[in-house]
């Protein structure tokens, strides 16, 4: 295929990070970017691996059709803009409390206190003014804990699922 076709797709021109996994039924599964922008998709077919390619996009049924949507969308707005734009990108409401409770077990694990743990959380002058008014503090950090097992024992599919807008 040459390299001017427009509508050609190339892993070594995309302006950020991309990681390919090979799944083992011969499918390959797509990252691109990072973190909180990032795209996932699914090659069913043949590979990225190996230069230019032209894909076509399966959306057949309902179930999970806006998320597939919305991924398209990004994709389109990469291919067009070279650079994954930030507005396309829904803010997941529940990251930060998951930041904070996987840094709580992480922090319990490695035998931190309540307190301690807190501190690093909240910053010390809170915890200082908070932690003698009463258990509250304690029991935040508590709670922070105990969501941080469940979000590392993987409590249940729906946990860190999105939900369809």
């Amino acid at each position: 295929m040459a390299d001017a076709d427009p509508d050609a797709f190339r892993l070594d021109r995309l302006p950020c990070r991309a990681v390919i996994r090979r799944l083992g039924d011969g499918r390959e599964q797509i990252i691109i970017g990072g973190g909180t922008h990032s795209i996932r998709l699914e090659v069913r077919a043949g590979t990225l691996l190996e230069g230019p390619v032209r894909l076509t996009y399966d959306l057949a049924g309902f179930a999970d059709i806006d998320i597939r949507l919305q991924a398209l969308g990004q994709f389109v707005a990469l291919h067009r803009l070279n650079r994954l734009p930030s507005g396309l990108f829904r803010i997941e409401p529940r990251a930060r409390r998951w930041a904070m409770a996987l840094q709580a077990w992480d922090g319990a694990r490695a035998g931190a206190s309540q307190r301690e743990i807190a501190v690093a959380l909240f910053g010390g002058a809170r915890v200082a003014a908070d932690w003698a008014a009463g258990d509250h503090m304690r029991k935040r950090v508590a709670r922070l804990v105990r969501t941080g097992e469940r979000l590392v024992a993987g409590a249940g599919p729906g946990m860190l699922r999105r939900e369809p807008s």
